[in-house]
């Protein structure tokens, strides 16, 4: 149960990091396929949205592996998706790190 829990686990990270790099790759073709027209404020305003949404999702994200006790290569699959968010949360200006470990908090 627990190793049939940890591949779709597994998988669904797998989905989750394979979307976001597809639609970044797709926006980058976009944006080089763009002769007429300057990237206007909706790009940028898609852009802003998919970065906060990356950023919020590690609250769901961590909440399920606590909740399903993942097991180790699960856990670290996530920490390298949200590494960045990770070392922001933590090295960030100085309020950063606070409204993160609040965030968490919020999620546990």
């Amino acid at each position: 149960m627990i190793a049939c829990m940890a591949i779709m686990l597994s998988i669904t990270l797998f989905v989750f990091g394979l979307s976001l790099t597809a639609l970044c790759a797709w926006m980058l073709v976009r944006i080089a396929n763009r002769r007429r027209k300057k990237t206007g404020v909706a790009f940028w305003a898609k852009v802003a949205l998919a970065a906060v949404l990356y950023a919020l999702s590690i609250g769901p994200t961590n909440w399920i592996l606590k909740r399903t006790h993942a097991p180790e290569p699960v856990e670290l699959t996530a920490a390298a998706i949200y590494c960045p968010v990770i070392l922001t949360g933590n090295f960030g200006p100085q309020a950063t790190p606070n409204i993160f470990n609040l965030y968490i908090q919020f999620w546990n």
